[in-house]
């Protein structure tokens, strides 16, 4: 079976119903779980000993996102990711640790995310 020109791997998976609605609601659900997906790997972390940075599954759920759901509907699981990081004030989904320095950058982190998408066309 081939792929259209413009379909993703979500698209071929989970075939797009015939009603408005109800592709609507999947598109919701598709980019609402891989932001979650996300969220539960940016949590998963190991550590190297040639570096003193760990190492998460972040960046690999960042790029089947983008693989699985496409550029718009990744691009919007990202920013509900950004979204679900900041809406619970007491929750350690953004958590760098005590200090003053790690409570505070936190909030240039998001910004730097959109400002380097920016160039892209």
């Amino acid at each position: 079976m081939a792929i259209s020109p413009g379909s993703t791997l979500a698209d071929y998976l989970v075939p797009s119903p015939a009603s408005r609605n109800v592709n609507l609601l999947r598109n919701a659900a598709l980019v609402v779980g891989f932001s979650i997906f996300t969220a539960l790997c940016a949590q998963v972390s190991f550590h190297l000993p040639i570096t003193p940075v760990p190492v998460t599954l972040q960046t690999l759920a960042v790029l089947l996102t983008g693989a699985a759901l496409g550029s718009r509907r990744g691009g919007l699981a990202m920013l509900v990711y950004l979204a679900e990081g900041r809406a619970p004030p007491g929750s350690q989904h953004f958590h760098f640790g005590p200090g003053y320095a790690a409570r505070h950058t936190h909030y240039l982190r998001p910004w730097c995310f959109l400002a380097g998408s920016c160039p892209e066309p």
